[in-house]
């Protein structure tokens, strides 16, 4: 017997907005708002990164949201990709940056996880299906590690991690200085490869009317997740101004 969470079938992207859960809109400044609000248009999105990144255009492909690739033993919790494209030929991890500071570093996780060290050596070994030879990643926050595993465990030829950061008229990241150098360590634990690719991709962002109505609402934060879903759902959330997609293995090697 196996077990299903919702409608196995593929779904329309206004289901998958109310299936998400609450806590994902329980706040305007959450990165799964810009997120949302960017593959709202789906081919014509995703056609935009497969033509920087190399890749050809599948009509085939899922892009599957809140992605899971098991831990090191059923009881860990998995790690969810933001969004995960899949293909025969190659897959696509996303993940979304917006106002999250970063992650702790996998020595500050390990510190206070009991079993730790057995995780990281799972994440590893799945990256290193990929990579023949990585460095120290001691230093990278934890996050870092299991989103590249989670696309290094995918079956396909190729596997890509892009990390899209949004950001408004001024810097949204907390730390972008900080973000920036961290994905750059990131291109030197992982060297390029022919298997695994990572790469950078800024996306300006303008609020709307209605992402300003939604901020100055006094509505009880019970109903905000519903009006913030609504408000996706019809585009108004966000208009994205400006993307370009960068190689972070030529980035890292600056």
């Amino acid at each position: 017997m196996r077990f299903g969470l919702g409608n196995p079938a593929l779904q329309r992207f206004e289901t998958i907005v109310y299936q998400l859960p609450d806590f994902n809109f329980e706040s305007l400044t959450r990165s799964c708002l810009p997120l949302m609000s960017y593959w709202r248009l789906g081919s014509r999105r995703l056609r935009t990164v497969l033509k920087e990144i190399g890749e050809a255009y599948d009509k085939d492909g899922i892009l599957y949201f809140e992605y899971p690739v098991p831990s090191a033993r059923p009881r860990f919790k998995p790690s969810f990709t933001d969004a995960m494209y899949a293909t025969e030929e190659y897959a696509i991890a996303f993940e979304a940056k917006w106002t999250e500071p970063l992650d702790n570093t996998v020595t500050q996780w390990l510190a206070k996880t009991a079993s730790g060290s057995e995780v990281i050596a799972h994440w590893e070994s799945l990256i290193a299906k990929r990579v023949a030879t990585m460095g120290s990643n001691r230093h990278l926050p934890y996050q870092f590690i299991h989103r590249v595993a989670s696309a290094a465990a995918m079956t396909a030829r190729k596997a890509h991690v892009v990390f899209q950061i949004f950001s408004l008229d001024e810097p949204s990241l907390v730390d972008a200085t900080r973000f920036d150098r961290a994905l750059r360590d990131l291109a030197i634990h992982i060297p390029a490869n022919s298997s695994l690719a990572l790469w950078k991709q800024e996306i300006a962002i303008r609020p709307t009317t209605e992402y300003e109505k939604l901020r100055n609402t006094s509505a009880p934060i019970g109903e905000l997740p519903m009006k913030i879903r609504r408000s996706l759902i019809d585009g108004e959330l966000f208009d994205i101004t400006h993307e370009t997609v960068k190689s972070l293995h030529e980035h890292g090697t600056r």
